[in-house]
């Protein structure tokens, strides 16, 4: 599915406009009187607005009560889970109006989740093939596709330096923030990562449906952050982690 089947942006615009007022339960009467006295923006017109609330309302993300506004949810809309696996940040930022703050884990379900991370292995695969010389490729293995308990994704040659050998625990996300990065990390990623100087995570980004990738970082980098076992009768298992991405090294290991 590509661009062209969502909305535009400017929909988008004025349609996260109607849920901020729906959000404040405005009276339909005040809503039309509001949208009729802004001033003419291109694309943002009187008609238009309405066109986008009875969109919004056909789509029950909008619902109305005694004449006034309210939110509903974004399930009608059957574009939406396109949209957010492909990361399009328009309709992350309109689900999060409806939803409240959400991430990956909250909005798909674990089969959507594991193709978000095949996905992301792959493309981390063919971004190292494209900088290592093809005779190296047989090198290159997705331990994924074969022990989902190694700790890692990826054991592939260094592309910056040939002669050393890599552990490559990718994480991908749809949901993009410029500033810092969200990610789950396992205990047995971490065990692995702590006693192995050679084991990184690339850190993918499907961003309004292009990936790229945003860089790396070692396990040391985080290692003060991750909780300690106080009571050998409780472990953590599953941590949720945010880091600024200045912390990342640019590009693959």
């Amino acid at each position: 599915m590509n661009n062209s089947v969502y909305p535009p942006h400017n929909w988008f615009e004025v349609a996260k406009k109607i849920l901020i007022d729906a959000r404040n339960n405005i009276h339909i009467a005040d809503f039309k009187i509001k949208a009729k006295m802004k001033p003419l923006i291109i694309g943002h017109s009187y008609t238009y607005v309405l066109d986008v609330l009875n969109q919004l309302i056909v789509y029950g993300v909008i619902l109305i009560y005694d004449g006034r506004l309210s939110i509903g949810s974004t399930d009608g809309i059957i574009w939406i889970q396109s949209a957010l696996q492909n990361g399009y940040r328009d309709a992350w930022d309109m689900v999060e109006i409806v939803d409240g703050p959400c991430d990956e884990c909250k909005k798909f379900d674990q089969e959507i989740l594991k193709s978000i991370g095949d996905s992301g292995e792959k493309f981390v695969i063919y971004s190292i093939k494209s900088k290592l010389p093809s005779e190296m490729h047989s090198k290159i293995i997705h331990v994924a596709d074969v022990n989902d308990y190694a700790g890692y994704d990826i054991y592939s040659p260094s592309v910056n330096n040939i002669e050393k050998n890599v552990k490559i625990e990718v994480k991908t996300s749809t949901r993009n923030r410029d500033q810092d990065i969200q990610f789950f990390l396992s205990r047995n990623e971490f065990e692995v990562g702590r006693r192995n100087r050679d084991w990184c995570i690339v850190f993918v980004s499907i961003d309004n449906g292009t990936k790229q990738i945003l860089g790396h970082l070692y396990c040391y980098q985080i290692e003060s952050r991750l909780p300690r076992d106080v009571d050998p009768s409780a472990n953590w298992q599953n941590c949720k982690i945010l880091v600024d991405t200045f912390l990342l090294h640019g590009g693959l290991p």
